[in-house]
């Protein structure tokens, strides 16, 4: 038996509520086939109904958890920012503001290393290497430690950039300067590390030389039955949209979508609906895209498998952020094709190919081009839509989730508390227990 301690952003429950929380259970299950699993988050987003169902946080063994801290940091570089005029003083702000967001949580790792020392874990595993920095887990506690580095945070801070450039000679030269403190930063953290997950080759590849695997994103619901609805029970002029709203990537894509690419679409479909669903969206954006025509906003909704059902598409118009886009893989789980932009299908360009098991929209124009195809050829996207279930059910399985869990796992603890010896020397541990 090993016995782990999850240390997570938010909490994996309830896990509906986006791709983040679902991963976080998903890295949870697959711990807990091997023994018992208490999980700490930090930090826990404002608004986190945590307080909604205690008998659900205790069930899920969620025995901590720590909001943002009230007092980050200043450091000395807010001090040179107060003190210094113009760009060198706005780019010293930038370097303490950095220093602040990834500086350790006093008191969350203070409590997270008396849980170690007192529950005789066999081994500590992180979602994020920002966690990792709060929690104070970026240097040895004496088990095994494992990271799960889900959006690269450098490569996300490059992917925001190419979105959003920083204007002039001096903006370029302060946005290289920050992203290369960041990775060294980063860098330096993660290789303190037993092992690192991350979510694609393109990330392993950015990380090298540390000891690192893919743990892919995967659907969460993937075993369920209505996840394989034909397409021919949904003869349908409805594009969907998934997403959490209040992540401006999502935000933001979709706001482009309507302005350069959904005209195109309804002039030449003028029957085609935009169905979107996810929370979060400020009332100025909701306000402004209930505006398009044909387009419906759904809000948060509890199940997902009726809105696939009902569609004839999904699509994915993502340009920026980190890690994989999870909507990708769960629409074909679902038995959706989709429409993406080159940016929403990295991490996974070498198994979903363009115009075989999606649509791939490397402008505006061949993105519209992408769904009025779609609309106009049912027969067409039901063989891409079975043909990228196919993919997720062989690649993106949570059997393949949660062999690359456990087997480096299972390498550093031997698959068992009695086969690490440490976690039955009373002396190494205290008397307390959780749970």
């Amino acid at each position: 038996m090993v016995r782990s301690l999850l240390i997570a952003q938010g909490i994996s429950w309830p896990h509906s509520r986006h791709g983040a929380a679902q991963r976080t259970e998903l890295v949870r299950r697959a711990l807990a086939t091997r023994g018992p699993v208490d999980t700490v988050c930090v930090p826990v987003p404002a608004g986190w109904p945590i307080d909604a169902d205690r008998v659900a946080l205790a069930a899920q063994r969620i025995i901590a958890w720590f909001g943002e801290s009230d007092e980050p940091p200043a450091g000395g570089w807010m001090r040179v920012a107060g003190a210094a005029p113009g760009p060198l003083g706005r780019l010293a702000a930038v370097f303490g503001r950095q220093d602040a967001y990834y500086a350790e949580h006093p008191a969350a790792a203070r409590a997270v290393r008396e849980l170690i020392a007192q529950q005789c874990y066999d081994v500590v595993v992180v979602r994020y290497l920002r966690t990792a920095r709060l929690a104070g887990l970026d240097r040895p506690v004496g088990v095994p430690r494992l990271l799960d580095f889900d959006d690269v945070d450098w490569l996300r801070h490059a992917s925001a950039a190419e979105a959003a450039p920083w204007t002039g000679w001096r903006g370029r030269l302060s946005e290289r300067l920050v992203r290369r403190r960041l990775e060294r930063l980063c860098r330096k953290a993660a290789g303190t590390f037993d092992h690192v997950w991350v979510t694609s080759p393109r990330d392993q590849a950015a990380v090298m030389p540390l000891a690192v695997t893919i743990l892919p994103n995967i659907p969460f619901d993937v075993a369920r039955p209505e996840m394989a609805a034909p397409e021919a029970a949904a003869p349908s002029d409805t594009i969907l949209f998934v997403g959490l709203l209040s992540y401006p990537p999502n935000a933001r894509g979709l706001a482009e979508f309507l302005t350069a690419v959904w005209p195109t679409v309804q002039a030449a479909c003028p029957a085609a609906r935009l169905r979107v669903v996810g929370g979060g969206a400020s009332e100025a954006d909701r306000e402004r895209w209930s505006r398009a025509p044909g387009v419906e906003l759904a809000g948060y909704v509890e199940d997902l498998a009726p809105e696939y059902a009902a569609a004839a598409f999904t699509i994915a118009p993502v340009y920026y952020g980190g890690g994989t886009k999870i909507k990708v893989v769960e629409s074909l789980a679902y038995g959706r094709t989709i429409v993406v932009t080159p940016h929403a299908l990295l991490g996974y360009e070498e198994r979903l190919r363009h115009g075989q098991e999606l649509w791939v929209g490397q402008t505006d124009a061949e993105f519209a081009e992408g769904c009025v195809r779609l609309l106009r050829e049912p027969g067409e996207r039901a063989v891409m839509a079975e043909r990228g279930r196919a993919v997720v059910e062989a690649q993106f399985s949570p059997a393949a989730f949660e062999r690359a869990v456990l087997e480096p796992l299972d390498r550093m603890t031997g698959g068992s508390r009695d086969a690490r010896g440490a976690g039955n020397r009373p002396e190494l541990c205290g008397a307390a227990t959780t749970g």
